[in-house]
């Protein structure tokens, strides 16, 4: 974790889940947020800006041009012994494409046939992510209910153990049938943490699909 070995941390010991999931949120939030659908709308703003330079090869070229000359000259004969020239030079160029051998229609269709095949691209992407949220959501509703019942059955072993242990401090029950219960309470809380585990392992698998921080 590349975490500075002198800082002191503490870890929490109880899983906290979140319930407030809901599956038309989940999706809208997907449609904004996911990484492969934000690529895909990015691409597609790509293939329209090229579309726009494609076109703009048919419209005159401009040029624009200047510049500044300074020559100086020195001699020891005739009449004039210095030289000095100064001057400003600017000029204005146009150019147009009359033909290029129809190359100019052929690469506007191209690029008119990426921004298709970018739009199909981003409809594509939504559908296959809405479709994983939605099998993801059904695991996750599954793992949060499952992890429910599992907490009760924590809750009733316990109680048990409990009610064992005072039959085991007056006599009435003898230490095998202790051991069993504290078996059994051990079994019943290592399902409910592997449940609870299932359920935020799901949580958090959608909130990477959706693009949210978890």
């Amino acid at each position: 974790m590349t975490r500075d070995l002198s800082l002191d941390f503490q870890v929490e010991d109880e899983m906290k889940l979140d319930t407030d999931l809901k599956l038309g949120n989940l999706i809208e939030i997907a449609d904004r947020q996911n990484p492969q659908i934000q690529l895909a709308i990015i691409n597609n703003r790509v293939a329209e800006l090229n579309l726009k330079a494609v076109k703009a090869e048919r419209y005159p070229k401009i040029g624009l041009n200047s510049g500044y000359n300074w020559n100086e000259s020195h001699s020891s004969l005739g009449f004039s012994t210095e030289n000095k020239n100064r001057g400003l030079t600017y000029g204005v160029s146009a150019s147009l494409n009359i033909f290029n051998g129809f190359l100019q229609n052929r690469n506007e269709r191209i690029a008119k046939f990426q921004i298709k095949g970018s739009e199909l691209q981003i409809q594509q992407q939504k559908q296959d992510i809405q479709a994983q949220v939605r099998t993801l959501f059904q695991t996750y509703i599954t793992n949060m209910e499952l992890a429910h019942v599992e907490r009760k059955n924590e809750e009733l072993a316990k109680e048990n153990l409990n009610i064992t242990m005072d039959k085991f401090r007056i006599g009435t029950i003898t230490t095998l049938e202790v051991r069993t219960a504290q078996l059994n309470y051990i079994n019943v809380m290592t399902r409910s943490y592997t449940a609870q585990y299932d359920a935020k392992v799901s949580e958090i698998r959608l909130k990477e699909l959706t693009g949210e921080t978890y």
